[in-house]
């Protein structure tokens, strides 16, 4: 992408995103061709700082349960809910890291919503807040940039594999093999 394109993608002013340039390629974390497109030069490295600094429990969390055999069946159902009421919402975590890779069965579901939904549809839904036995969360962000080129796998709308990974840090279960097996997926 050019700076100029980065401007318009992020909302950012150009000055901005021009200072933000020069500080990455003084890193060399950044290049750029004859076009004066950019891209990463080392972009695993970018990822992990970004990882590094990246904080999940910044974001609302609700933790509660909601009845399902599976972590699968019950982020399909969920989803499917949540759709039918025409709530936006994303998967991430490892229910998420499933649906790109098919990496490890998981039991914890972690949804994003962006906004949250009243008590007559957390009914529907069949959710209960308690953080003893959780097996959802529900999960309000600090920012809508979380939903960032989100798509649907299987028909559930998952966020960027990317987000996944960087939320992956702060999950339960299997999420840090999870995420070593993301990272193979993505492929930068």
């Amino acid at each position: 992408w050019t700076q100029r394109e980065l401007a318009e993608e992020t909302g950012l002013g150009e000055g901005f995103v021009s200072r933000i340039v020069k500080t990455l390629e003084a890193q060399q974390l950044i290049d750029s061709d004859k076009e004066g497109r950019l891209f990463l030069a080392k972009p695993w490295v970018m990822l992990e700082a970004w990882q590094q600094g990246y904080d999940f429990n910044k974001h609302d969390i609700f933790q509660g349960h909601v009845a399902g055999r599976s972590g699968e069946e019950t982020q399909a159902k969920l989803s499917s809910t949540l759709k039918s009421l025409n709530i936006d919402h994303a998967a991430t975590g490892l229910g998420a890291a499933w649906l790109y890779s098919r990496f490890a069965s998981f039991r914890t579901v972690s949804i994003y919503l962006k906004e949250w939904p009243d008590n007559n549809i957390l009914d529907k839904v069949g959710f209960r807040e308690k953080t003893s036995g959780a097996n959802v969360w529900l999960i309000l962000p600090k920012d809508s940039d979380v939903f960032y080129q989100a798509k649907s796998i299987t028909d559930i709308p998952c966020v960027h594999p990317i987000q996944v990974w960087l939320d992956l840090k702060s999950h339960p279960e299997r999420a840090q093999e999870a995420a070593k097996e993301l990272k193979n997926f993505l492929e930068l």
